[in-house]
């Protein structure tokens, strides 16, 4: 919210406050206001309406943390979510094992599933599984894919690559190198 928003904010809490029967004032508004800062006015005005229609909690003054489950769902909820898609993309993680095998790179789109990759090993060692190692690995990956998801992308390892891709590299670097070879060879008149 901005400063623009504490009019209409004000008159939403009020009217929360009369319908609740208890007493709002500046001082709690701004207490208020400090923990919903993050949300838009729309975003708070939703919270407040799920609030006053939830049939468990609905029958209580919410305070900001009502307000902000009723926006966020619970942390259960969000790690029930969480976990489900670690478990989704391990399943696209098994088909793109049986689509590619250790010799291509696979494509994954979700880089935290890239980074749980490179965490656990690399592909091709992943690859080299048997499927019972990999029912370990599968719970071990849903636990580091549920870690990973706190950290910024910025500081994910994102190195997946197929064996295929791992010879080029090493071509392209031998070239490199010979190339370096050469110049040091030409610019000091040394030998190869």
């Amino acid at each position: 919210m901005v400063e623009q928003d504490k009019k209409q904010f004000s008159e939403i809490f009020f009217a929360v406050a009369q319908l609740y029967e208890k007493e709002m004032n500046k001082m709690k508004l701004s207490v208020y206001f400090s923990a919903l800062q993050n949300y838009s006015i729309s975003q708070v005005q939703e919270g407040v309406n799920k609030h006053v229609k939830n049939t468990e909690t609905g029958s209580f003054m919410p305070k900001p943390s009502d307000i902000i489950k009723q926006l966020e769902g619970t942390q259960k909820d969000a790690q029930r979510q969480l976990e489900g898609m670690a478990e989704m993309q391990w399943m696209n993680v098994m088909t793109a094992i049986g689509r590619y095998g250790s010799y291509q790179t696979p494509k994954l789109d979700d880089p935290y599933t890239r980074a749980c990759i490179t965490a656990l090993g690399g592909w091709t060692p992943l690859c080299a599984k048997t499927t019972e190692q990999l029912t370990w690995v599968g719970k071990e990956f849903v636990k580091l894919y549920q870690n990973m998801n706190t950290k910024p992308l910025h500081q994910l390892p994102d190195n997946v690559k197929g064996l295929e891709d791992i010879q080029k590299l090493k071509g392209e670097s031998i070239g490199i190198m010979q190339n370096l070879e050469d110049r040091f060879a030409k610019e000091f008149g040394g030998a190869k």
